[in-house]
């Protein structure tokens, strides 16, 4: 999961991005996916506490068409919403 994010493993982190500097966050969010879905390993569960961690990301693309993983972006927004989730 993105080497050299800091990321602890508890608290709200945030990050603001525009263009390809989304591609750094895309691990984090791909792994937030799969704990959302319970599709991780034990090992991995334990990096991120479910209840005491939050991420929010601030990205900003020119337009639709050169957004850079926006379908997994929203992805998540969707699934936190239809699994009343509040970590990204």
């Amino acid at each position: 999961m993105g080497k050299g994010l800091g990321i602890q493993s508890e608290g709200v982190h945030i990050a603001f991005t525009a263009g390809t500097g989304v591609l750094v966050f895309v691990d984090l969010v791909a792994h937030l996916i799969r704990k959302n879905l319970s599709l991780i390993s034990n090992d991995e569960n334990q990096r991120l506490n479910p209840r005491n961690f939050k991420f929010v990301l601030f990205v900003s693309f020119p337009d639709e068409q050169e957004a850079i993983a926006l379908e997994l972006l929203d992805g998540l927004v969707e699934l936190n919403k239809a699994l009343n989730k509040d970590n990204f």
